[in-house]
């Protein structure tokens, strides 16, 4: 395959070409990063985009900026200098996972006092639970998920049910998560929020003064001596102009199977949850393209039955026709693989019990448990090194608190099976 690559280059545009026997192809010009003067030409019969959703930061300039003394950068695309945050007291503005992996940053540089200032707090997910959601063999619902988010969040002040993201039935049997950021997901954040590290400010950035942070609240945060931006993401129309996008049905542009393209949804919004990362969803996605690419036939009944959402592009909101949100990602992924029996048997294989093998194979509850302890320990050591004499607190994911949630989500959703009579 090696001799197929094309390296550090940059696909231009795309023409649609049929031949005599009405069969497409798709002529792509292409110019190489290292000579971006000189265009080359390949013919292909599919193309598919993966152009990923975290690729260009939301940017905002806040009033006062100019005489506010202090580092202002965002906490990406190594724009900060973090070895110059050490002893410095760091707001953080957004809620997102990145704004809490700079938590984590922060922490490792030892900064000073950090505020994570943002509009509403989004849940943030603890290693263990991250790790427990991944490596089920049936999905999690989202009640169980926030039961075991109790203890840590009552620890730090918080009750995860009063999140704006959690909706749910008054018996708590019939649980929600919608939020508009994906997960953080890290420990220290409930650490640090513990030992009182990093201080959560529900406010938006009003304006800034001499190393001071006003905010629309009417109260402010002084000392501020750096300003890390994590406002998110925006989508970047350039996507669907290079697609010649009308709409995207499921996730096919202007209906051609030829012709698709999938990123990481933006959101999070389920009943059930069995990942929060990428790679599984990611071969479903492959194997879903390659199917019709090599069964063109199966496809027609799907377009035609038009149980698959279509997304157009919406200027007003700002949302380009290939951002799609967990919600329509999710429903569109369940209809395709219902109406298509011989896909749905191809997906079967990478299901579940696959995704657990290969996690628990690569390294065991035991060992992932122990190096999230570790972690843990190291982090009390360094914040007692920084003059916090209080004893460390215990892991809150025992070994044996782990084995009990995989055990008993195995076993609950085992019996809900052969109740509805699918398993003996």
């Amino acid at each position: 395959l090696r001799s197929h690559f094309r390296l550090s280059t940059d696909v231009l545009r795309y023409k649609a070409m049929d031949d005599s026997n009405n069969e497409r192809s798709y002529m792509l010009s292409m110019t190489s990063t290292k000579q971006p003067a000189k265009e080359t030409e390949l013919a292909v019969s599919s193309l598919v985009l993966f152009p990923g959703n975290l690729t260009n930061a939301r940017r905002e300039e806040y009033r006062g900026e100019d005489v506010f003394g202090g580092a202002i950068s965002y906490g990406m695309f190594d724009e900060t200098n973090y070895d110059e945050l050490t002893g410095k007291t760091v707001a953080i503005v957004g809620f997102g996972a990145f704004a809490v992996e700079n938590i984590r940053t922060c922490c490792e540089h030892r900064s000073g006092q950090i505020y994570l200032v943002c509009r509403r707090k989004n849940l943030c997910l603890p290693r263990m639970v991250s790790w427990w959601i991944n490596s089920s063999i049936f999905p999690v619902q989202a009640g169980d998920i926030i039961r075991e988010l109790e203890d840590v969040y009552n620890w730090v002040g918080d009750d995860p049910w009063d999140y704006y993201a959690v909706t749910s039935n008054q018996t708590r049997t019939s649980v929600t998560i919608f939020q508009k950021a994906r997960y953080g997901i890290g420990d220290i954040y409930f650490l640090s929020r513990h030992y009182g590290k990093t201080e959560v400010v529900q406010a938006s950035v009003k304006r800034l003064t001499h190393l001071t942070v006003h905010l629309d609240n009417g109260s402010r945060l002084e000392n501020v001596e750096a300003l890390l931006k994590l406002l998110g993401f925006v989508p970047e129309w350039s996507v669907d102009k290079f697609l010649q996008l009308k709409h995207l049905y499921g996730f096919w542009v202007n209906d051609d199977h030829r012709i698709c393209t999938i990123s990481e949804f933006p959101t999070v919004n389920a009943q059930r949850f069995g990942g929060t990362s990428l790679s599984p969803g990611a071969i479903s996605w492959c194997n879903m393209f390659y199917h019709f690419w090599k069964y063109p036939k199966d496809f027609g009944p799907i377009l035609s039955s038009g149980m698959v959402n279509k997304h157009l592009p919406n200027v007003e909101k700002d949302e380009p026709g290939y951002v799609v949100d967990a919600k329509n990602g999710a429903q569109a992924m369940i209809s395709i693989g219902a109406m298509c029996p011989q896909l749905a048997e191809v997906l079967a294989k990478f299901d579940d019990q696959f995704k657990r093998r290969k996690q628990w194979g690569t390294h065991s509850l035991e060992e992932i448990q122990a190096l999230a302890e570790e972690d843990w320990l190291r982090y009390c050591k360094m914040f007692k090194d920084a003059g916090d004499d209080r004893p460390f607190p215990p892991y809150p994911f025992s070994k044996e608190r782990v084995k009990d949630m995989v055990a008993r989500q195995d076993q609950e959703e085992m019996e809900k099976l052969m109740k509805k009579g699918m398993i003996k």
